[in-house]
């Protein structure tokens, strides 16, 4: 990585621009953006993961149950870009990662009787504060990167969202194998064969499983805080403005 680093700020074309992080606010932007990531890919991936495991759902039962958080973040989507031009990015991240705490929130407390319908709000909270904050956060920071680099933003963000995501899924899996592992250890449930472990997991899954949520309920307290230090654009000259809205319609 450092390697990397060294030879893509050296290169005259690098694949990734490296230069943009020159920029304080683009940094501080990109880095709201990974925390709003880690939050929303992580419940993305965990919650699947507990309906399955401990509920026993299959594939198709789990998309069901998780298609009003798409629903939400589709009708909130343009309602986001909307406020966006009206508001800046700053409240929409506060309001978002807000709701989307919210609905971490009741994750965490998820249990083995927990049903399709009972997470239906935390759902589609968790959806709206998607809709209201990922788009408006993406312009964000094709406005606050520097002119002369903005048209190579597009694919570092890019390559860093897959990063993020899959350290958020490789974290968020850690924490939870380590938090099974710990609950078995204290519970000292005996483990005799394979069928002892499944039932040992079943167990103590949804402790396991409340406790990673909590994890990202502080990160995404974390991220509400940072959120509020987000800067809107100062008004700019006509022209200024309509090679912005050339750009951002490119983007």
């Amino acid at each position: 990585m450092i390697a990397f680093i060294i030879v893509e700020l050296k290169s005259k074309l690098p694949l990734l621009e490296l230069r943009v992080f020159r920029s304080v606010d683009f940094s501080f932007s990109i880095f709201v953006q990974w925390v709003l990531q880690f939050c929303l890919f992580g419940a993305i991936f965990l919650l699947p993961q507990f309906l399955q495991q401990a509920r026993g759902y299959g594939a198709f039962d789990t998309g069901m149950t998780l298609f009003p958080q798409a629903l939400a973040s589709a009708i909130m989507m343009p309602i986001g870009g909307y406020l966006f031009d009206k508001i800046g990015v700053r409240w929409l991240v506060v309001v978002g990662l807000s709701l989307v705490s919210g609905a971490i929130f009741q994750y965490s407390h998820v249990d083995l009787t927990t049903e399709g319908h009972d997470l239906i709000l935390p759902l589609i909270m968790a959806g709206s504060g998607m809709g209201l904050m990922m788009m408006p956060l993406n312009s964000h920071l094709i406005k606050k990167a520097p002119h002369d680099l903005v048209s190579r933003v597009t694919s570092l963000t890019s390559a860093m969202q897959q990063v993020i995501n899959s350290f958020a899924v490789a974290t968020l899996v850690t924490i939870l194998s380590s938090r099974v592992n710990s609950s078995i250890a204290a519970k000292n449930i005996p483990i005799n064969s394979p069928a002892d472990m499944q039932k040992a997991m079943l167990a103590v899954a949804p402790e396991a499983f409340g406790q990673t949520f909590h994890v990202m309920l502080i990160v995404a307290i974390c991220g509400i805080f940072l959120g509020l230090f987000l800067r809107r654009d100062k008004k700019k000259p006509s022209e200024a403005v309509k090679q912005e809205v050339v750009l951002e319609g490119l983007h």
